[in-house]
């Protein structure tokens, strides 16, 4: 090794470098997503537009934790909805994975409302614009439009989806659960959502603070 040829050599008497104090690590950074507060605002202003595409849009990225890519590619033969469950496929996920994400009511309300029982089975895409199926640039020009009129900071697809994980972990679902729901080969990925973010460390001291 380069420490044994610098000792035989003489640039130093000892083959052991002295002791270097490790840096202390950093806390990793958690990932960005909306807390509770601004998930109803955002919620609100979406459905004060009245536009059930749109509200279908933000209620799935909040409720299933779907990438962007995959909310474009889904089709309504793609889902099933049954009077008190329901369950989306998603086969075109990152890596050409495949999986399955159970829907909640809020998930299959706002499904039915765009039109589930009319299109069930049907190969046509779920969401379409103006010139057809939506893009993903599509997707985050329609969420940006109503994130203006709002107080919130820049809101993407891909913030809801880290919303959903958050969600998730908050009401004490397993990393091992919470991974399959959003696709994540690695455990680790899933496990930045347990990293606490400012407004989690504020709760906190003020859980002990003295009653006045």
């Amino acid at each position: 090794s380069f420490l044994n040829w610098a000792g035989v050599e003489g640039y130093f008497s000892d083959n052991r470098l002295p002791h270097v104090p490790q840096p202390v690590r950093e806390q990793a950074s958690a990932p960005k997503w909306l807390d509770r507060i601004e998930q109803h605002a955002l919620c609100r202003i979406v459905e004060k537009g009245r536009k059930p595409r749109d509200i279908a849009i933000v209620k799935l990225l909040l409720n299933t934790g779907l990438r962007v890519s995959e909310l474009c590619a889904l089709t309504w033969k793609d889902i099933k909805i049954s009077p008190k469950k329901g369950r989306l496929s998603v086969n075109h996920g990152k890596g050409s994975k495949r999986r399955e994400i159970p829907l909640n009511k809020d998930a299959r309300q706002v499904l039915l409302e765009l039109g589930y029982e009319k299109k069930k089975g049907c190969s046509e895409r779920v969401f379409i614009g103006q010139r057809g199926a939506m893009t993903p640039r599509g997707i985050e020009s329609s969420l940006r439009k109503y994130v203006k009129q709002t107080d919130l900071d820049e809101v993407s697809p891909h913030k809801l989806r880290h919303t959903f994980c958050k969600n998730l972990i908050d009401a004490g679902v397993s990393l091992e659960k919470v991974a399959t729901l959003a696709g994540h080969d690695n455990l680790e990925t899933t496990r930045r959502y347990c990293t606490p973010s400012d407004h989690d460390l504020e709760a906190a001291v003020e859980l002990i603070g003295e009653d006045e």
